[in-house]
């Protein structure tokens, strides 16, 4: 009688920091410092071109480092507003995002996220190194 195969499987790749390129990266580490923000915004902050940071996020979305949290209004047009997943917080916190910065968002983003508001309490105590 031959084994069953494993049922279980990922549907995508997991991430892993030192695979995300430096523009990923940048808007990872972005995001962290300033919450939420359109694609336009964060070509401003990040100083590059829009179709490249257009393409980034598309990317970070589809490895679930991102999500869509809000909508803005300009100029009577909806743009979606990012902010980083459970996932995505975890990646800036290694690549050196403030925790301080990082724990105040997750409690005005994700307030009934408690296990999250506990990790990155517990984050503090450890060293950083650990997470990669």
């Amino acid at each position: 009688m031959s084994k069953p195969e494993n049922v279980y499987h990922m549907s995508r790749q997991l991430w892993k920091g030192n695979n995300l390129p430096p523009l990923q990266k940048k808007i990872v580490l972005c995001l962290a410092e300033k919450g939420p923000q359109t694609i336009n915004e964060t070509v401003q902050n990040i100083k590059h071109h829009y179709k490249p940071t257009w393409i980034a996020f598309n990317s970070l979305e589809k490895k679930g480092l991102i999500r869509k949290i809000n909508s803005k209004i300009y100029r009577g047009r909806q743009y979606p507003q990012f902010w980083l997943s459970e996932e995505g917080i975890i990646l800036s916190l290694v690549e050196g995002a403030s925790k301080e910065a990082l724990l105040e968002k997750v409690e005005a983003f994700y307030p009934d996220n408690r296990n999250l508001h506990a990790f990155l309490d517990f984050a503090s105590i450890f060293n950083p190194e650990i997470w990669k």
